[in-house]
């Protein structure tokens, strides 16, 4: 009825306003029926094989009771004293013996496994009673629903424990504080969603926030504008849209027609762009089709936009600086990253332990390693105001410990721990090895278009990139 309305009072734009808002919604629903699938299916494929371990802790040493228990927990607790199951498990039974009463942890195994750990007083026999199983919905909701700002959000929640979407984002914020927890599940949201988003996160973490949104969108390019200056020749808005061929030849596709179906743009610094751009981009975003630059031509394009700033849009605005179409059309999606200098000692702890376990490899060393209280106290004092700071200041003073104890060369430090692309981890972390992959090389060369870089990155000779490149055909032969 209403469609039938706006086409008799000749509404056009209105119309396909309201067709746009229909597919993203469409789109988005179509991506939480892919959660919510992932996420039962993660809980039916330990469902058939249920198991309950059975240990006792008492004097300081933990007794298996039963076989599951070996299943499940494949360490030795009592001499593997550093690894974090091990660590999660007697934290457990300490917290028992100090109040008497059941505790509840959740770990991971030496598999990687979820486990949830739970003690229990047994007064009769002077002893802590521990249960480890596979957790259930039941046990994740009930560790974190209390900390949702919104409860309706709780199978966003399930999605982070589950999913391998909720796997990338925990790894980027390894912390579940009620702060941080609330921003994960918005990021989340606006990840599974089509719509143009507007980021407000320091600028260290743009780049690693763009690439997680990029992959759980499952799109293929991802395209970065990093605007320096303020756009003074109308550059920026030819490389967007095209130009009228009366202005000027020229052989270059604008970049939306390019990410067409598969692309991601990312503007870095969307304020430098010129007010006559902007009114282009605001166009295009809320009517998903864009006027060729100086034309009345127009293209459709689903290419998805994201933008960054540090400037604060409604002063810009105000001060006519800004096109306020574009600021109300971005202030629709916007994601906002809570201060890291106005969290609680206890979420940057959490952030920076999430940090140590990421960057550790060598479960034996991480006794040695472990942050203390004092060392948290130092990273919260330097002021950290981004994610990819306070990651970089948790490596090196595990290089510190590590150099300090002199196990430096033995422990393992995670080669992909500044790697935030998905697709690039397992090609860091195969190092040299990588250049034994055809795929992995073909990935590679597209991700970088130069040697050079591909030979950095895997830290080996450009002559053997170069050799490879040849072999799989990926450059031609002199």
């Amino acid at each position: 009825g209403n469609i039938i309305h706006l086409m008799h009072n000749r509404n056009l734009m209105t119309l396909i306003e309201k067709q746009k808002e229909l597919t993203e919604e469409l789109h988005n629903k179509h991506q939480e029926i892919t959660q919510y699938k992932e996420s039962i299916r993660s809980f039916l494929r330990s469902s058939p094989t249920r198991k309950i371990g059975l240990l006792f802790y008492k004097n300081r040493q933990f007794v298996f009771g039963n076989q599951s228990a070996h299943e499940l927990i494949t360490i030795n607790v009592n001499a593997q004293a550093g690894h974090p199951l091990s660590k999660a498990i007697k934290s457990v039974a300490r917290d028992v013996e100090r109040y008497n009463s059941p505790q509840t942890l959740f770990s991971r195994n030496a598999e990687d496994e979820k486990i949830v750990v739970i003690g229990i007083p047994n007064l009769e026999k002077n002893n802590v009673i521990i249960l480890v199983s596979y957790p259930e919905i039941s046990d994740i909701l009930k560790k974190q629903v209390d900390l949702l700002k919104d409860p309706s959000d709780w199978d966003y929640l399930l999605y982070l424990e589950t999913t391998k979407s909720g796997q990338l984002i925990n790894q980027l914020v390894p912390g579940n504080g009620e702060v941080l927890l609330n921003f994960k599940i918005n990021l989340l949201k606006l990840a599974l969603s089509k719509k143009a988003l507007l980021l407000e996160v320091p600028q260290d973490d743009v780049l690693q926030t763009v690439e997680i949104i990029h992959h759980i969108s499952m799109r293929n390019s991802l395209h970065t504008l990093d605007l320096q200056a303020p756009e003074k020749t109308s550059e920026v808005a030819v490389q967007l849209f095209g130009i009228n061929p009366i202005f000027g030849q020229t052989t270059k596709k604008p970049l939306l027609e390019k990410l067409h179906e598969t692309g991601t743009l990312l503007i870095k610094n969307v304020h430098f762009l010129s007010i006559e751009t902007q009114s282009y981009l605001a166009e295009f975003i809320r009517y998903g089709f864009y006027h060729i630059f100086r034309s009345d031509q127009t293209t459709t394009s689903n290419a998805r936009i994201i933008v960054s700033t540090d400037q604060d849009l409604s002063i810009l605005v105000q001060n006519k600086k800004f096109s306020n179409e574009l600021y109300q059309e971005l202030n629709k999606t916007a994601l906002i990253m809570p201060s890291l200098l106005t969290l609680s000692q206890e979420e940057i702890s959490q952030l920076a332990q999430g940090f140590s376990q990421q960057a550790i490899k060598t479960d034996a060393y991480e006794n040695f390693l472990e942050l203390t209280d004092r060392d948290t106290n130092r990273l919260t004092s330097k002021g950290t105001v981004s994610l990819f700071e306070l990651k970089n200041m948790v490596q090196k003073l595990l290089i510190q410990k590590s150099k300090r104890h002199n196990i430096y060369q033995e422990v393992k430090f995670d080669p992909a721990y500044q790697v935030s692309d998905p697709e690039l981890i397992e090609a860091a972390r195969l190092g040299k090895q990588a250049l034994r992959d055809p795929q992995i090389m073909h990935l590679l060369w597209n991700k970088f278009k130069s040697q050079n870089k591909i030979a950095t990155f895997l830290g080996v000779n450009r002559s053997s990139v170069n050799r490879r490149c040849k072999e799989y055909k990926i450059i031609k032969n002199d």
